[in-house]
């Protein structure tokens, strides 16, 4: 890689641990926070994420055009515009409707409003099984794309190829009730985790091309 490229890499990683951050501090940790503060924080997760993915695309284009790496951003962007979507109306349904209990008039008002709730969750539930199912493809495409790219190679994007497909399969398993209540596991955080190992090694990356 020349040195060009070696920059974008290692700002990729920067990106990366930033959007990984937004992940578990907006929405995995729950801070003492106005819900409008936590919104901000997450917001950083799709965002961060998307600029990431749009340097993955500069990096697998180095050396000429990658129809895969291509493809990955396009599944990446529409991932994570679908996360965005289901979060801000998951927490607009919540708040509004808690809103609209709190002034119910009777005891079977209020009933009627959890009612209402629980059916909205499966919209929910549909919108993160299409995250799942678009990041997933991302996931799997990149894995693929890495292989070409000197310093990472298989040994890094095949166990990013195999979360992305066990994203899927998991979540149609189980649809439309998420896995982790099913018997199953959550496999999300395990990629969060993986993608902030694999940023890190981006930006060592970068950082000893500098230096050397």
């Amino acid at each position: 890689m020349n040195s060009t490229t070696m920059n974008v890499t290692s700002i990729c990683g920067v990106f990366g641990v930033l959007a990984v951050a937004s992940y578990f501090f907006g929405g995995v940790l729950e801070l003492p926070l106005p819900d409008g503060v936590s919104l901000l924080i997450f917001f950083g997760f799709p965002a961060f994420g998307i600029v990431q993915w749009y340097l993955f695309h500069k990096i697998f284009s180095a050396g000429g055009r990658s129809a895969i790496g291509d493809l990955a951003l396009i599944f990446a962007i529409a991932g994570f515009t679908l996360l965005t979507a289901m979060v801000w109306s998951q927490m607009a349904a919540r708040l509004g409707i808690a809103s609209l209990q709190s002034h119910a008039s009777s005891e079977a008002e209020r009933t009627d409003f959890t009612m209402i709730l629980k059916g909205v969750r499966f919209v929910d539930f549909g919108l993160d099984v299409a995250w799942d199912f678009f990041i997933g493809t991302s996931f799997v495409l990149t894995g693929i794309a890495i292989r070409r790219v000197r310093g990472l190679g298989l040994p890094w994007g095949m166990p990013l190829s195999i979360l992305g497909a066990g994203l899927i399969v998991l979540n149609a398993w189980t649809f439309p009730w998420p896995p982790n209540t099913r018997g199953l596991f959550d496999i999300g955080p395990f990629c969060a985790v993986y993608l902030l190992v694999f940023s890190v090694r981006l930006l060592l990356m970068g950082r000893r091309s500098r230096v050397s």
